[in-house]
């Protein structure tokens, strides 16, 4: 197949990348085939197969219109991180494109912010540390929750301190993890004693270029009573919300 191929199509990239192959030891081959396989058998169900057959969430709306996606992952079950994986990576990708080659000054009509809880415990993202740095100038952002730094630093190596980095905005619930309360004291310059000891509902807001903020946890069901009892606003939606 790959030499009819070659005969029509001589400067084909895959006929390029396939004659380097063929050239490859037997035990050598088997390896790669080997590894081939491993990777693809995450699609080898009729399932997933049929899933992925068509191509129906146009990912470049998103950054046209207001829209909400939600990816559901199980947290016990692992088989599926590979697609969730090529989900995110081609949503960014394919988003930054859309941005680049479509959009005034580079930048989606409508900001994208991934939201990503148990960021750190789920499917690892390739190639995020790369792609945090520089999606920000096309209107993506990213809210990553995580419970301990460790766990960042589980998946992703020596790239959590990137990954990190590149956060604008950093929100610290409490926790009994001792290296992140150690990076929360240092960042307040505060003794770890009172990071470890700090009141449940309660958090330090760290934003770049601003002093650290010592507030309380919002309450939402206070929040929503608190606007909804305020005669002013309409608020036909909460009430929508609320039932």
């Amino acid at each position: 197949m790959m030499e009819n191929h070659g005969e029509k199509n001589p400067d084909s990239y895959a006929v390029n990348m396939y004659s380097k192959f063929r050239v490859a030891a037997n035990r050598t081959l088997r390896s790669i085939l080997i590894t081939v396989n491993a990777r693809f058998g995450l699609f080898d169900t009729p399932e997933l197969n049929e899933m992925t057959a068509t191509d129906d969430i146009d990912i470049a709306s998103i950054g046209q219109k207001k829209t909400a996606l939600f990816v559901v992952v199980s947290d016990t079950d692992r088989s599926l991180d590979g697609l969730v994986n090529i989900f995110f990576t081609q949503a960014m990708n394919e988003l930054c494109r859309y941005a680049d080659k479509s959009c005034e000054y580079n930048t989606l009509p409508v900001p994208v912010r991934f939201i990503l809880d148990d960021f750190a415990t789920n499917c690892k993202i390739e190639d995020f540390p790369r792609m945090i740095a520089s999606i920000r100038s096309r209107g993506i952002s990213t809210m990553l929750m995580i419970q301990a730094e460790s766990q960042l630093t589980e998946g992703y190596g020596y790239d959590d301190r990137t990954i990190i980095g590149n956060c604008d905005s950093y929100v610290y619930m409490g926790g009994n993890d001792i290296e992140t309360a150690k990076e929360v004291a240092e960042r307040c310059d505060m003794p770890l004693k009172k990071i470890l000891n700090m009141p449940v509902g309660t958090n330090w807001i760290f934003r770049r270029g601003q002093a650290p903020v010592n507030a309380k946890n919002l309450d939402l069901d206070e929040y929503l009573m608190e606007l909804y009892a305020d005669d002013s606003k309409d608020f036909d939606f909460f009430e929508q919300w609320m039932n």
